[in-house]
């Protein structure tokens, strides 16, 4: 099967920065942030898992001197480090290569919890202070400082501007989507159901209009009681 990593190698275009032994690097083709660059092992293997000893020193050689280019060309704040091991981790091509992108202060508005955010709204985890104090930085339903307050305990909150608000919404609904998946009762989807209609209200959506682009779809594409999977197209 062809392979874009093992195809480019043998070619007179693709731009290599740096190699040694076992790996090359090149800057992405589809950089998610400015400086974005790949570690590539030269061999033919898909898992990090793969690597023997001596690629690993290869691999941590390259990294260090990629980032010390990066660091002169484009000064960033930070990097993420990562690796998409398998299909269910977002593998694309599959043979082994390490993404090292910069990173920036304010590239995204919260950058808390780092590669935890590969699973939307796993980011902003509970932290426990020293003094006993937790953190959420999320959003909750209207009368959950009342219920603090009424357990003994002191909220701290703040009322989100619009922009923060939308961004909290959006992370709220796949929360609960995925707390729906485990659980699978009347009480997640109901939870669903609830930040559906605070999206609703807050992009002053019609809700008649919302149900009658429903049934439309519905009728042209039909809905999802059939249970059909398609498998290729």
């Amino acid at each position: 099967m062809k392979c874009f990593f093992c195809d480019i190698q043998t070619g007179s275009t693709d731009k290599k920065i740096l190699e040694n032994k076992s790996f090359f690097s090149r800057f992405d083709l589809f950089p998610v942030a400015l400086g974005h660059a790949e570690i590539v092992l030269k061999r033919h293997a898909e898992s990090f898992f793969d690597l023997t000893a001596e690629e690993v020193s290869d691999m941590h050689d390259l990294l260090v001197k990629m980032k010390c280019i990066i660091d002169e060309q484009f000064h960033p704040d930070g990097y993420t480090i990562g690796v998409n091991d398998g299909r269910a981790a977002g593998r694309t091509i599959d043979h082994l290569h390490i993404h090292l992108i910069p990173r920036y202060t304010g590239d995204v508005e919260n950058p808390r919890g780092g590669v935890r955010n590969v699973i939307p709204g796993k980011g902003d985890y509970v932290d426990v202070s020293s003094a006993g104090r937790r953190t959420y930085n999320k959003l909750v339903r209207d009368k959950i400082p009342e219920i603090i307050r009424k357990k003994g305990d002191v909220p701290v909150t703040h009322i989100a501007d619009e922009m923060k608000y939308w961004q909290k919404l959006k992370e709220k609904l796949l929360e609960e989507v995925q707390e729906f998946q485990k659980a699978e009762n009347v009480d997640e989807l109901a939870d669903i159901l609830e930040v559906l209609d605070a999206i609703i209200d807050f992009k002053k959506f019609d809700r008649g209009e919302v149900q009658q682009v429903k049934a439309k779809k519905a009728e042209e594409r039909g809905a999802f009681k059939e249970r059909i999977i398609l498998d290729e197209s």
